[in-house]
């Protein structure tokens, strides 16, 4: 299957079902945003955790997410955030 074919179906997916809109800038979240909006959710449901070597598992795990090496909960995805 064509790559860039591949790539705009996905896209398709997120911005269908995981992307968040933004009022105030009239537009939907990017891909980086929303996992930022996911790992921050994290961060604060464990913050009484967090510790130096936590965050920066985390940071790591951010970067990967973000470069779609890996994927996190698709339900964290579509619901993460203030919603959850």
């Amino acid at each position: 299957m064509d790559k860039n074919f591949r790539e705009l179906m996905a896209e398709a997916k997120f911005y269908e079902g995981y992307a968040r809109f933004i009022d105030a800038e009239n537009r939907y979240e990017t891909w980086e945003e929303a996992v930022e909006r996911v790992m921050n959710m994290h961060r604060d449901y464990y913050k009484d955790f967090l510790d130096e070597e936590l965050l920066k598992y985390i940071e790591f795990a951010e970067t990967a997410y973000k470069e779609k090496k890996v994927l996190g909960a698709q339900r964290a995805l579509q619901f993460g955030g203030d919603q959850l």
